[in-house]
C-alpha cells in the first residue's frame, strides 16, 4: 500500500510537470522510469532500484551501445537524468548495471 502510495505521487508529480510516466508491468523491472519528450530527457528513479547502480547502458535497436554512463560515484537516492536529444527516433533497450545483475527495458523514443 506505501509503495502503491508513493507511485501515484511520483506520477503526479510528474504529470504536473508535463513528464510522462511509464509504470512496469509484470514484464518490465520494478523501476520507475519516465520520460520528458518536450525537452528530450529521460528520469531513472535510481531510489525505486533495490541495489546500487554502477553504469546506466542506453541500446539502439539493433543492441549497438549508443551510451555508458559511469554512475557509481552518483547518490544512491537521485532521480537520474539523460538527456536524449541527439538519439533518433525508434525503440531503445536501458540497461541499469549492478555489480551482480542487469535490469534492461525497452523504450520508444519519438
Amino acid at each position: 500500500m506505501r509503495n502503491l502510495l508513493l507511485i501515484l505521487l511520483l506520477s503526479l508529480s510528474f504529470s504536473a510537470f508535463g513528464f510522462d510516466y511509464l509504470p512496469a508491468n509484470e514484464t518490465e523491472p520494478p523501476y520507475h522510469l519516465y520520460t520528458d519528450e518536450k525537452d528530450k530527457i529521460i528520469y531513472i528513479d535510481f531510489k525505486s532500484i533495490k541495489w546500487n547502480v554502477s553504469f546506466v547502458v542506453i541500446k539502439d535497436f539493433d543492441g549497438k551501445m549508443v551510451i555508458k554512463e559511469d554512475v557509481t560515484k552518483l547518490p544512491v537516492n537521485l532521480i537520474y537524468e539523460l538527456d536524449y536529444s541527439d538519439f533518433l527516433a525508434g525503440e531503445y533497450s536501458i540497461e541499469l548495471h549492478s555489480r551482480s545483475e542487469i535490469l534492461t527495458r525497452k523504450l520508444k523514443l519519438k
